[in-house]
């Protein structure tokens, strides 16, 4: 019996029962979700099923404490069966039925986890992404099963217990902070989550004398057609703009560059910015006849104003601010940060695969 099979048993069983009992969820569509409990472990494993994918979330973060944060995607199911595995070699099997989902969980090097998921109605997955003050993406997700949930926050690499997620009001408290996540898809935030890809910025030459906490991150996120890069930094001047382009080598002479966007920063010293194009292992320039096709896989960020690190001593010995063209007006100030913590041959957008 196949899982389209299934629901439409679950759907007509929920037809016909009678009183206020029902033998399964009764979602008018193809898409259903399941949750329930992985044995042996205090984790919570959450799974949505749409004709475009599969989603799972098992989680067991919870007062302070987590272990298990793992994401796992495929496409639709073969036949009532699920075998998928993630990039960290997590691995689930399951068997789908009327009415849930039995199998066994394997996190990378660790022992197998049997779980039960029964089918539900209710939303069972939570989640929210907001930049941070640090130069880095909070990413928080949970799941919530009756009256249980689990909950884990992934920043930059670190990774902690979620706070306790008030469902009716869609409110957690996050660094202080008032936030609100939203119940979303699984199976897209799984699938998503898979096509993205994050690195750090670094300090360009001379800038740790005068900035000592620059930072950046950036992830990006890959579509059908395109992708949407977002570059936050951290630790700059206040107020102080930037230009941000993709370019051949990080340091100097930096070979082919493409300006993408300003970035405005905050009286923190922080920002963010996210646009859209092709940044991947197929980002190149051409110009026939002129110049063959060159590949630009790393990112540099320029101050835009020449002043802003001469008078920080970003530039010790020189008597005048240096000029480079790298903003609109081709009358920018030095570089503050680039990607040089990747090889000159092989910058982060090589590793994003089209």
């Amino acid at each position: 019996m196949s899982w389209r099979t299934a629901l439409a048993a679950v759907l007509v069983l929920a037809g016909c029962s009678s009183g206020s009992s029902s033998a399964g969820p009764t979602r008018q569509s193809s898409t259903v979700a399941y949750a329930g409990k992985v044995k042996g472990s205090s984790a919570l494993i959450a799974i949505e099923i749409t004709p475009g994918g599969v989603g799972v979330y098992v989680c067991d973060g919870a007062q302070g404490h987590v272990r298990l944060a793992s994401l796992l995607s495929g496409g639709p199911p073969a036949g009532n069966s699920l075998d998928l595995t993630n990039a960290d070699e997590d691995h689930i099997t399951a068997r789908i039925t009327a009415t849930g989902i039995a199998g066994t969980f394997t996190p990378a090097g660790l022992s197998s986890l049997s779980f039960e998921a029964a089918a539900t109605d209710a939303p069972v997955y939570y989640e929210l992404e907001q930049p941070t003050d640090a130069a880095a993406v909070i990413v928080a997700r949970w799941i919530v099963a009756g009256g249980d949930q689990r909950g884990a926050l992934r920043s930059r690499r670190s990774l902690r217990a979620a706070p306790p997620l008030d469902v009716a009001a869609l409110a957690a408290t996050i660094g202080g902070a008032l936030v609100h996540p939203r119940a979303a898809s699984l199976a897209r935030s799984a699938i998503d989550a898979e096509r993205s890809f994050s690195f750090t910025l670094v300090a360009s030459p001379g800038m740790s004398g005068c900035l000592p906490r620059a930072a950046g991150a950036v992830l990006i996120r890959q579509g059908t057609h395109n992708d949407v890069m977002t570059v936050s930094v951290d630790g700059l001047p206040r107020g102080a703009d930037l230009a941000v382009f993709v370019i051949e080598r990080p340091n100097k002479p930096f070979g082919v560059s493409w300006y993408q966007t300003d970035l405005r920063l905050g009286g923190d010293g922080t920002g963010s910015v996210s646009l859209r194009g092709v940044f991947n292992v197929e980002t190149f320039t051409v110009a026939p006849g002129t110049l063959s096709a060159t590949h630009q896989y790393h990112l540099g960020l320029w101050f835009d104003d020449p002043a802003v690190p001469f008078r920080l001593g970003c530039e010790r010995g020189q008597r005048t601010p240096s000029i480079t063209p790298f903003n609109g007006r081709q009358h920018a100030g030095v570089q503050v940060l680039n990607t040089a913590n990747f090889a000159d041959d092989a910058g982060p957008l090589s590793h994003v695969q089209a």
